[in-house]
């Protein structure tokens, strides 16, 4: 991955996020991530109430329990400069 942003609503792969650069992966599902991510925080994005409305906008049904959802933040790829992240759903 470059750089943009991915949504995972179901099972992510073994290696996700692997030679990321930069951008955005979010797991709604927790997966077991490689030693090359490393934990930042747990927060809200600003952007999350953004795309929440718009997904739902574009058709997307996506539970209303997701609108003020927190966050794990894990930087990623420590091999790549870990400039990437991975956001997963608390």
């Amino acid at each position: 991955m470059l750089a943009g942003t991915i949504l995972v609503v179901g099972d992510a792969g073994t290696r996700i996020g692997t030679n990321m650069l930069r951008g955005t992966i979010i797991l709604f599902k927790s997966p077991k991530l490689m030693p090359i991510f490393y934990y930042n925080c747990y927060y809200q994005p600003a952007f999350w109430g953004l795309l929440y409305k718009d997904l739902q906008f574009k058709g997307f049904d996506i539970s209303d329990s997701y609108k003020n959802v927190f966050f794990k933040r894990f930087s990623s790829d420590a091999n790549e400069g870990a400039r990437g992240e991975v956001l997963i759903c608390q």
